[in-house]
């Protein structure tokens, strides 16, 4: 899955596959389960890593020279105004949503609980 972000004046295709995610726990030498108890206590600093790492696994999957630093992007997401910004939410809901693809969800009681035992 790749999404394009607009972050002030710059336009970052960002990838949210295997590739990515892989990356990023190396990179923040986490557990998915640590990456969303720190995100958490500290998006602040988790989350312009995470656009980052995103955004040069997509470069590098696409042979492209990524040619930011971690420094440029959060300056660019500083001057687009912060984590809470259009960009920063699309992210975040994408990267969700990336990881609750192919997840099962509950049984409801209608469809395999109470009432399917009856």
């Amino acid at each position: 899955m790749t999404i394009t972000l607009k972050i002030a004046d710059k336009e970052l295709k960002c990838s949210l596959g295997l590739m990515f995610l892989g990356e990023f726990l190396d990179v923040v030498d986490m557990t998915l389960e640590e990456v969303g108890e720190k995100m958490g206590k500290n998006p602040f600093k988790l989350l312009p890593k995470m656009v980052y790492t995103s955004a040069k696994v997509e470069a590098e999957l696409n042979d492209e020279d990524f040619g930011m630093t971690l420094k440029e992007l959060v300056g660019l997401i500083e001057k687009d105004g912060g984590i809470a910004s259009p960009a920063m939410t699309l992210f975040v809901n994408a990267w969700t949503k990336s990881m609750l693809a192919g997840v099962p969800e509950e049984e409801s009681a209608e469809e395999g609980g109470e009432k399917a035992k009856k």
